[in-house]
C-alpha cells in the first residue's frame, strides 16, 4: 500500500528530513508499504540514516518564513494542497497520514480529487496545557480543528488526554485512536554497564524549550547533596548553586548526540508546563534511565509512577527534589526503574511495533 505522510508546522528551510518521519517510514517499509515523505525541508537526510529504496523524500515549495506565524501557515493550505493534488496525480497513495493542522486541512482538500483516498490526521489539536493559540486566531483554529476532526477517517492519539481533546472537537468515538509516541530504540538503547556516577548526575534536557521545566530543575538540584545538575540548551555556562551542587548549561546539541548524554546520566529530572509528546521521557527510558517527571500532558500516562518512573504535580520543585533524593539513596529502586521503562517503551514505542499498528489503523480504513 502506498502511503503519504504529509508533515506541516513551521520549520528551518534547510532542515532535513526529521528523524521521527524517516524512522516511521522505515518501518512501515519493512513491513510492505511504499511511503512517500511530503514535507517543508531539504531532501537531506540525518547522517545516520540510508532510507530503503520503498521510501521517497518530496519537500514542498509551499514554505513560510521561519518565523512565520500560525496565520501564515494556514494561508499556505491552497498552494500545499495544490502541490499535493500534482505529486498524487502520477501516484496515488490510498491512504494520506497528515500531521499537524495546516497540513491536515491540505490533505483534505487535495483528497477531493482522489476518490477512494483515506485520510489519517494527527497532532491537529492544542491540549489545554499546551499554552493558548493568539486570541486572534483561537476561534478560527478551534474551527478548523473540529472541521480536520470530524472529516478524517481516522485520528490518531498520542495519549488518553490527546484523546478526549480530539472527542471534544467532534471526532467520532470509534475514529479516534490512540497510537503510541515512536522512539528508534536501535539508536535509544541503554549503556552495557551503568555503574552510578560521583558525583549523581542528573540531566535536564529541556533548556531550549521550557525555561518552567529548568527553572523547577535548578530549584529541585539545590536540595540534592552530592548531585551535579547538566542542563542542554540555552547559553553555556557553569555555576553552583546557592548552598547546592554544581549547575551546567551546554548549548543544544544534535539529536543524535542525546542517547549519549542520556546514558552518562542517572536520572533525568524533566518538569515543563506542558508536554504533550512526552518524547525526552521516552528517549530516556529507552536508555534504561529512570525519570522523575512533572504530571502534565502526555507524562502523565508515558511515565507510570514508581514502576517506570516517578510523577509529581506540577509547580512543586520541592517534590521533585525529595523524589530524586529518593532514588539516589536507592540504587536498586533506580534500575528497578530503569528497567521496567526500558521494557515498556520496548514493548509499546519501538517503531517497529508503533507500525505494526498504524498497519492496523491504515487496513481498517479499507475494510
Amino acid at each position: 500500500m502506498h502511503i503519504a505522510i504529509v508533515a506541516g508546522g513551521r520549520r528551518p528551510t534547510d532542515e532535513a528530513v526529521p528523524e521521527r518521519l524517516v524512522a516511521m517510514a522505515e518501518a512501515l517499509a519493512a513491513i510492505g508499504h511504499r511511503v512517500s515523505l511530503h514535507g517543508r525541508w531539504k531532501a537531506a537526510l540525518p547522517a545516520h540514516f540510508d532510507l530503503p529504496s520503498e521510501v521517497v523524500v518530496r519537500p514542498l515549495a509551499s514554505s513560510p518564513p521561519d518565523t512565520a506565524g500560525t496565520e501564515a501557515l494556514l494561508g499556505l493550505v491552497p498552494a500545499m494542497a495544490e502541490e499535493l493534488e500534482q505529486s498524487w496525480r502520477a501516484d496515488p497513495p490510498r491512504v494520506a497520514h497528515a500531521i499537524g493542522l495546516d497540513a491536515g486541512l491540505a490533505v483534505l482538500v487535495a483528497a477531493r480529487g482522489a476518490p477512494g483516498l483515506c485520510t489519517v490526521h494527527e497532532r491537529i489539536a492544542v491540549l489545554p496545557d499546551e499554552g493558548a493559540l493568539p486570541a486572534s486566531l483561537a476561534g478560527r483554529a478551534h474551527r478548523l480543528q473540529s472541521a480536520v476532526a470530524r472529516s478524517a477517517d481516522a485520528v490518531i492519539a498520542r495519549s488518553p488526554e490527546e484523546a478526549r481533546v480530539l472527542r471534544r472537537l467532534g471526532a467520532r468515538h470509534g475514529r479516534v485512536l490512540l497510537v503510541p509516541q515512536g522512539v528508534d530504540t536501535r539508536q535509544f538503547s541503554p549503556a552495557a554497564h551503568h555503574p552510578p556516577h560521583e558525583p549523581a548526575q542528573l540531566l535536564c534536557l529541556d533548556g531550549g524549550r521550557s525555561a518552567a521545566s529548568v527553572g523547577a530543575a535548578v530549584r529541585a538540584a539545590a536540595e540534592v547533596p552530592d548531585a551535579r545538575l547538566v542542563v542542554v540548551g540555552g547559553e553555556a555556562e557553569s555555576a553552583p548553586t546557592a548552598g547546592g551542587p554544581e549547575v551546567r548549561q551546554v548549548p543544544e546539541v544534535p539529536h543524535e548526540a542525546v542517547p549519549e548524554l542520556l546514558r552518562s546520566s542517572d536520572i533525568l529530572v524533566t518538569a515543563p508546563q506542558t508536554d504533550p509528546s512526552g518524547t525526552v521521557a521516552l528517549e530516556a527510558m529507552a536508555c534504561g534511565v529512570p525519570v522523575v517527571a512533572g504530571a502534565v500532558g502526555a507524562l502523565r500516562s508515558l511515565v507510570v509512577d514508581d514502576v517506570t518512573g516517578v510523577l509529581v504535580p506540577p509547580d512543586h520543585p520541592e517534590l521533585l527534589a525529595e523524589a530524586v533524593r529518593r532514588l539516589l539513596a536507592d540504587p536498586a529502586q533506580c534500575q528497578a526503574l530503569g528497567i521496567a521503562g526500558l521494557d515498556r517503551v520496548r514493548s509499546l514505542h519501538a517503531w517497529p511495533v508503533v507500525a505494526a499498528r498504524l498497519d492496523r489503523v491504515y487496513q481498517g480504513l479499507h475494510h
